[in-house]
């Protein structure tokens, strides 16, 4: 189990990781000491995971600005990453994806339904 301290340095040392300045430092509590770093506005996180002694990351969006770290998980990606800075790419690139989808899945129904006289 990881102290406050040992949970900080390594949020530190995460964030001088980033290529892309806002990120912002997270630690707390919850059964142990935690962190991860966030943009500047909590919409997105990045985690650390030690797996079989190497580092990965992964990523995900939240939907609440009223609190750091609070809301509901929107979008979190499943893959792990060696890099951080990709782990943040590859999230917005693969959430975009399933937005662009839904938009067209969502623009074909509206235009069925116009046809239609709905």
């Amino acid at each position: 189990m990881m102290s406050r301290t040992e949970a900080l340095q390594q949020a530190k040392e995460l964030l001088q990781k980033m290529k892309t300045p806002g990120w912002v430092l997270r630690v707390w509590e919850n059964l142990g000491w935690h962190f991860a770093i966030e943009n500047s506005q909590g919409l997105i996180s990045v985690y650390e995971e030690l797996m079989a002694g190497a580092q990965y990351y992964h990523c995900m969006l939240t939907d609440d600005r009223r609190c750091t770290g609070c809301g509901s998980s929107i979008w979190t990606d499943h893959k792990f990453y060696l890099d951080p800075n990709k782990a943040v790419a590859e999230t917005m690139r693969l959430a975009r994806e399933e937005v662009d989808a839904l938009d067209s899945l969502v623009r074909e129904v509206e235009c069925n339904l116009k046809r239609r006289g709905v």
